[in-house]
């Protein structure tokens, strides 16, 4: 269980930092959020916080 909760944050973290778009939130605060907040952290992130077309 607990690596698929580091594998999910690793995956959101890598993918705000490859792309410069996030929604609702600046990015510096969606890194916070998934990193302090597991897994519901990163699970917020891919649901309504990644950028459009993605």
């Amino acid at each position: 269980m607990a690596v698929a909760e580091l594998a999910l944050v690793a995956y959101c973290l890598v993918d705000l930092a490859r792309h410069a778009d996030s929604r609702h939130m600046p990015r510096w605060a969606w890194v916070l959020l998934c990193l302090f907040v597991n897994p519901f952290g990163a699970i917020a992130y891919l649901m309504v916080g990644r950028g459009e077309g993605r």
